[in-house]
């Protein structure tokens, strides 16, 4: 019983205590001191976009059109009827003559096509067989080729007589040659015609050998005097 009492008594005691206790302020929680954070600097990070350049636009290229350029032609030489003006010589005849339709026929001589250094063309002229031949001189005189060309006739008519009738000095252009005439006979003894012949150099150093022929001494003579003084070098 005692015990009851006194626990009883200690329990008011507590309470008493506990209830003077609380009308005292209540004790303020003291803030923590805080540390100063450092300033924060935000740090904006940009972004850089990869450059993309923009596309060049390239200018198409031209297409080459070839252009058809025309080949130049050669122009066309004129003929002219009275004038053979081939290998390096000139041979004008008279103006009624038409050499290109006079039989003519070119052909070589050294070689088996004519050409500027050597060749012959043969022509009928007006009722007189013509023939001239050029080459390069090798020293020969203008007798010797005179001498050649006597030798050529003959030898083409063996059966025919030749006799030399006159021979002396030409000029040819400005070139000095030789000439002869000579008469012809057949076995019989009978009239065959006669010729002519001349021979000469020019300057260039190309011989030329002038043969001319017919049954007509008259006629003869006047074609043969026409080519001398229509014969030019080059």
């Amino acid at each position: 019983m005692n015990k009851l009492i006194i626990l009883f008594t200690s329990l008011i005691a507590s309470i008493f205590i506990v209830s003077c206790g609380g009308s005292e302020e209540a004790p303020v929680a003291s803030t923590p001191a805080t540390d100063t954070l450092p300033a924060i600097t935000p740090t904006v990070t940009i972004k850089e976009e990869a450059f993309v350049p923009e596309p060049t636009i390239q200018p198409p290229k031209p297409t080459m059109v070839p252009v058809n350029t025309p080949t130049p032609q050669p122009e066309k030489k004129v003929q002219i009827p009275n004038v053979f003006d081939e290998y390096k010589f000139i041979l004008t005849l008279d103006g009624d003559t038409d050499i290109w339709n006079s039989n003519l026929v070119k052909s070589g001589l050294l070689e088996e096509d004519p050409d500027n250094t050597q060749g012959l063309i043969t022509f009928e002229y007006k009722g007189v067989d013509s023939s001239l031949i050029w080459s390069p001189n090798e020293g020969e005189s203008t007798q010797e080729l005179v001498d050649f060309g006597y030798f050529i006739l003959s030898d083409s008519q063996p059966t025919n007589i030749f006799t030399l009738i006159n021979n002396g000095d030409i000029t040819i252009g400005e070139a000095p040659g030789n000439f002869a005439a000579f008469v012809v006979s057949d076995p019989q003894g009978l009239d065959a015609g006669g010729g002519l012949i001349a021979g000469w150099t020019c300057t260039n150093n190309t011989s030329y050998t002038l043969v001319t022929t017919g049954p007509d001494s008259t006629a003869l003579q006047i074609r043969f005097n026409n080519i001398i003084s229509g014969f030019s070098c080059e």
